[in-house]
Parts: structure tokens; C-alpha cells; sequence
């Protein structure tokens, strides 16, 4: 039986990181490393949003609550459940 490298302190220490979601629109919800969600989040501070409802008159508005991106936390447990049923097909319980 060969020998298992041993994970290094830095590569267990990811192994416990938390994540985040961030929540763009309605369905699209996307899973990020804590720090780099907290990058992105913040880059939004001096975003703007390209209106396209009306075709011909597109238009820049300011992001406000009802259009902002939502971040919300993500345990190392809930992505490692929700991870390994899709991975495997199955639900997991209590979704």
C-alpha cells in the first residue's frame, strides 16, 4: 500500500474555509471562497446597473436594495452536503 502525502497546514486550513453565495437574480445564485465573495461584494460599492427594460432607451441607474446583489454565508458543512449530492445524485435531508 503506497504512502499518502500528508496535507500541509495550508492546505487544511482551506479545507475548513466558509463560503458565500451571491445572489444576482431570481436562479442565479453563485458560490464563492469567503474572501474572495467579500472582494467581489465590494467592488459593488461603486457599481451602476445598465437598465435594458425599454429596448430603445437604455439607461444607468444607481444599484439600490431592490437590485443589489445578495450575499448570504455558506458553512464548509452546507457546501460539503450540497457538493456531494449532486455529486452523487441524492438529496440531502432537510433541504
Amino acid at each position: 500500500m503506497a504512502n499518502k502525502k500528508q496535507p500541509t497546514r495550508a492546505e487544511l486550513l482551506k479545507l475548513a474555509e466558509n463560503f458565500v453565495t451571491i445572489k444576482f437574480d431570481y436562479g442565479r445564485e453563485y458560490v464563492f471562497p469567503y474572501p474572495e465573495g467579500i472582494a467581489l461584494m465590494e467592488l459593488f460599492r461603486h457599481a451602476e446597473q445598465l437598465d435594458t427594460t425599454d429596448y430603445e432607451n437604455n439607461t444607468i441607474t444607481p444599484i439600490n436594495s431592490d437590485n443589489a446583489p445578495i450575499l448570504k454565508p455558506l458553512s464548509q458543512k452546507e457546501y460539503i452536503d450540497k457538493k456531494m449530492s449532486h455529486i452523487l445524485g441524492v438529496s440531502v435531508k432537510g433541504e
